[in-house]
């Protein structure tokens, strides 16, 4: 497996993205002081996982953060990748190429990613340690680093070669297995110091057994009990529920029956109340018609009054006309006696003078 390519984003002062290829053999990235070449190693330091910002040569996280410059603006994140080339396999992992990411923003959350998923810091140092590489791997020297490997104590020499031989791994694991024995060997003496509290409290344990048995039995037994009561009681109860069923149903039937009468007598009501409205719709006609009768018997009546005083007059001048007319005949017989009289004496005086001529 080989290092294949650095990528920067927002790192430092790498403000542009910046890409490193690691071709076969050494690459050497020389320059002026200040001109940023110490922050290439602490992007790898910080990919791989470093946490304290005093090795970074910052006072807090933030400070890794493009600051920004009179004519750029600050960035809000960062962003490193470490390429790798693992076509041999070495890494447990089917990629033949994989990429270890790391990103920070300003607001403090941080995430790690491989291949571009994200990940845990402990998945990103257990893969570094499969290679024998880590933040605090001397596979990273930074400045000051040589004088402190030349001037190291044999133990400390011999864990600088260790951890480059990636022996680190093992050693880890070995420290991870005698914690867990450690922590294995706290459960069994607290489980030891169980089982004496136990069996010192088997006796009473033992009494209490033997009353909690009693306690089941009885407990069984009331149940037996229970349940064949329940049983007489469910059959005396189906009995009875049979019997209510029947009277429910007689019940259901008589209702039934005076539903339907009550609605035969709810038509008939409503017949009847049709009935009643046309009655009284003819009696307030008729009511009209007597009050139009009313008032032509009153005009009939003053008419009637009418022509009887009438009649009387008529008959009051009937017998004045017939006592006129009486008097008329007496008159005129009188005239008609004189009138003959009259002929009777001019016939006479007609004679005599017939005569005496």
């Amino acid at each position: 497996m080989t290092f294949k390519k650095l990528e920067m984003y927002g790192f430092k002062s790498f403000a542009d993205k910046t890409a490193i290829e690691f071709n076969n053999g050494m690459t050497a990235i020389v320059g002026p002081n200040g001109c940023g070449k110490s922050n290439i190693a602490d992007s790898v330091r910080w990919v791989l996982g470093e946490q304290s910002a005093k090795q970074l040569r910052g006072s807090n996280m933030k400070d890794v953060i493009f600051k920004g410059t009179e004519k750029r603006k600050e960035m809000s994140f960062c962003e490193v990748s470490l390429y790798f080339d693992n076509s041999d396999n070495e890494l447990p992992t089917e990629y033949k190429e994989v990429v270890v990411s790391r990103k920070l923003y300003r607001d403090g959350q941080s995430e790690y990613l491989i291949n571009k998923k994200i990940v845990r810091l402990k998945d990103v140092v257990a893969i570094m340690h499969d290679i024998g590489l880590g933040k605090e791997g001397y596979s990273i020297i930074g400045q000051g680093k040589i004088d402190e490997v030349l001037s190291a104590k044999p133990d400390d020499r011999r864990f600088i070669f260790e951890e480059a031989a990636g022996v680190a791994k093992f050693k880890q694991d070995k420290n991870e297995s005698e914690r867990a024995l450690l922590r294995t060997e706290d459960k069994l003496s607290r489980l030891n110091d169980i089982i004496y509290e136990m069996e010192r409290n088997l006796t009473p344990l033992e009494e209490q057994a033997k009353t909690a048995k009693k306690y089941f039995e009885l407990r069984d037994k009331a149940r037996y009990y229970d349940l064949n009561n329940y049983i007489y009681q469910y059959e005396h109860i189906a009995q009875d529920k049979a019997v209510i069923d029947n009277k429910i149903k007689a019940y259901n039937e008589e209702l039934d029956a005076k539903n339907k009468a009550v609605a035969a007598i709810d038509k008939k009501y409503e017949q009847l109340l049709n009935k009643n409205s046309e009655i009284d719709f003819e009696i307030k006609n008729l009511h009209e018609k007597e009050i139009a009768l009313s008032i032509g018997l009153e005009q009939e009546k003053s008419e009637r009054n009418l022509i009887e005083q009438e009649i009387k007059h008529l008959s009051d001048r009937k017998v004045e006309l017939l006592t006129e007319l009486e008097q008329n005949k007496v008159a005129q017989t009188i005239i008609s006696t004189n009138i003959e009289n009259e002929k009777l004496s001019l016939e006479k005086l007609k004679s005599e003078n017939f005569s005496t001529g």
